[in-house]
């Protein structure tokens, strides 16, 4: 009878690590190159937070996505966290919504479910890529810092 021993262990472990290395590295080698895009969004010049910025691709790649932080900077993803975007001409769009309902929901099963507030922060033309007027050109190997200069 076969007993496994701690040596048989350890070569165990270390097949399953260098299978799972060899896989993430084919997966991250068939990823399109990305390029890091910042930037802000000022709506009649004053930082947007929280609004959701979208690069939509006029050429069929991937769209990228951010949320801005307090100060309206934002940092776009495509497949990683903060990796940018594909080079290319984008169309983007910006938009803020929210729920104006007063407290949490309740959490009584009895109680009819509440009716969203919805609250649309920015005009609505900025939130539809026919609408938005908004363009970016990603370029490889290049600074790609986006001001999106929102008005009334």
């Amino acid at each position: 009878m076969f007993e496994a021993g701690p040596s048989t262990h350890w070569r165990a472990l270390l097949v399953t690590i260098v299978a799972a290395a060899g896989c993430s590295t084919s997966v991250d080698a068939d990823k399109p190159k990305t390029a890091a895009v910042h930037g802000v969004v000022l709506y009649n010049d004053a930082p947007m937070a929280d609004a959701t910025v979208t690069f939509h691709p006029k050429g069929g790649t991937r769209a990228a996505f951010a949320k801005t932080g307090p100060d309206g900077t934002f940092q776009l993803t495509t497949f990683d966290a903060n990796d940018g975007a594909m080079p290319g001409d984008y169309i983007v769009t910006v938009s803020k919504v929210t729920d104006e309902n007063e407290g949490p929901p309740s959490t009584d099963i009895a109680a009819p479910p509440r009716t969203p507030k919805m609250k649309s922060w920015l005009p609505a033309k900025y939130g539809d890529p026919k609408t938005s007027g908004l363009t970016f050109s990603v370029k490889a190997d290049a600074e790609n810092n986006a001001t999106l200069k929102l008005v009334d």
